[in-house]
């Protein structure tokens, strides 16, 4: 056993079982995470109120992982800027699992069972091998989503499952199952298959896995489908998860509320959104149903304060959005399915995008709030902040006024010197006339 190992054996168990569950690391963690483990990280700075609203849950993440083999910290970023750099952190908090060759950054909603899920789901093989029905039918009402392969464990299809649960192992569970003990739960016509189990229901991948001659192709296909059937019909979206919406190509229809204050008439715009999604998902195949529970991140999207409840749709092949006529909660449901076909159509003016001047303004938008925020819960610390690069401009400015200030006087001496020494030599020619 090496030295790093041993102390990474060391500090773990000192630390679970003497004092906190949670580990407060720094530079070292670079040597700590080489001997090996599995690691789960939450990079914060003390400033940031969405660390400190997230620092009495992680104790308690910290505390149900105590008795595994995943390690619980956390890194100042404030003090460990080589770490900072080391895993590209650029945003507080940051949460990622790590082992020694590769790291995994967490998207999802930052409550415990997500968290706690993801690290589990992480730390154990990206396919688990269903042994009975009986477990099958546990591991479907364990899981909201999960995608099930039926075969053998081998051939074209399952080597391309594999491999694509290994890419999306941070975001969903895979299963893999033989086709006498899936007959007992679920109603099969081929062999192998792959489907999902979402909602209460299976969804099977479409087509013959079999007649897919190239391999190419049921690759690009298999994996575009578990892709977009990895989120629900219904998506509650964040700031982690919008990032891999986006990368879906499709439009986003999005329903901004305040999940802390939801009152009658959201609740019944949230239903009627709702529905929308689930009975309409096949004819608009090209759009992704959500809802926005943070005003903050519907403000920020559309770089406006929204009054709520708000409808819009993110095209998310060029970050423009599109809003209806008429205000949302005065909407029906054929109004809305009317605005969608509107969107489709293309008959809509657009807002947002990628140009220069929106840019320009949503980072405008977004400094402003910002910094309205930290005004709000650190006043003290944000007029240092503010007062900081004040003082210093005009301490910049100061210096080069004096500066051209000197410079004029020392212009005007040397114009003094000139003159003395021009009456000097006027004089020393009189003096030798005169002589």
């Amino acid at each position: 056993m090496n030295l790093i190992t041993f102390s990474t054996l060391l500090l773990s168990f000192t630390t679970k079982y003497c004092f906190s569950s949670t580990l407060e690391l720094g530079e070292n963690f670079s040597e700590l995470r080489k001997g090996g483990g599995y690691w789960l990280i939450k990079f914060y700075a003390p400033w940031c109120g969405y660390c400190r609203q997230l620092s009495p849950l992680w104790d308690e993440i910290g505390e149900a992982l105590s008795k595994t083999n995943i390690n619980v910290g956390r890194i100042d970023c404030s003090q460990n800027s080589k770490i900072v750099k080391e895993f590209g952190i650029h945003g507080f908090p940051t949460i990622k699992f790590i082992t020694s060759d590769n790291d995994y950054t967490f998207h999802g909603e930052r409550n415990k069972d997500e968290i706690i899920q993801f690290a589990t789901r992480i730390s154990g093989p990206p396919v688990q091998i269903i042994s009975s029905a009986k477990y099958l039918s546990y591991v479907k009402s364990l899981n909201d989503i999960c995608f099930v392969y039926v075969g053998d464990l081998k051939g074209d299809l399952w080597d391309i499952f594999y491999n694509i649960s290994r890419k999306l192992q941070p975001y969903a569970n895979f299963y893999a199952i033989n086709e006498i003990l899936t007959k007992e739960v679920e109603t099969i016509t081929t062999v192998p298959t792959v489907f999902v189990y979402k909602e209460n229901r299976a969804l099977f991948f479409l087509g013959d896995p079999t007649k897919f001659k190239d391999v190419t192709r049921l690759n690009s296909s298999l994996s575009k489908w578990m892709n977009e059937e990895r989120f629900k019909t219904f998506q509650k979206v964040t700031y982690g998860n919008l990032p891999e919406l986006i990368q879906l190509n499709k439009y986003i229809l999005l329903l901004v509320v305040d999940e802390k204050n939801i009152n009658e008439n959201m609740s019944r715009v949230i239903s009627k959104v709702e529905n929308l999604a689930r009975h309409k998902k096949v004819k608009y195949k090209n759009f992704v149903f959500g809802w926005i529970g943070t005003p903050e991140l519907g403000n920020s999207i559309t770089s406006m304060n929204l009054q709520l409840p708000y409808l819009f749709v993110l095209n998310s092949t060029n970050y423009e959005y599109h809003i209806p006529d008429a205000d949302c909660m005065e909407m029906t449901s054929d109004d809305m399915e009317m605005f969608i076909d509107e969107v489709n159509n293309q008959l809509l003016p657009s807002y947002g995008g990628y140009g220069i001047a929106a840019c320009l303004y949503r980072a405008y938008f977004d400094t402003k709030t910002s910094a309205i925020e930290l005004w709000r819960e650190k006043p003290l610390l944000s007029s240092i902040m503010l007062a900081a690069p004040l003082l210093y401009i005009i301490f910049i400015c100061y210096s080069l006024c004096f500066a051209l200030v000197d410079t004029e006087e020392g212009d005007e001496e040397e114009e003094f010197d000139d003159e003395d020494e021009e009456y000097e030599e006027e004089v020393e020619n009189t003096h030798l006339k005169n002589d």
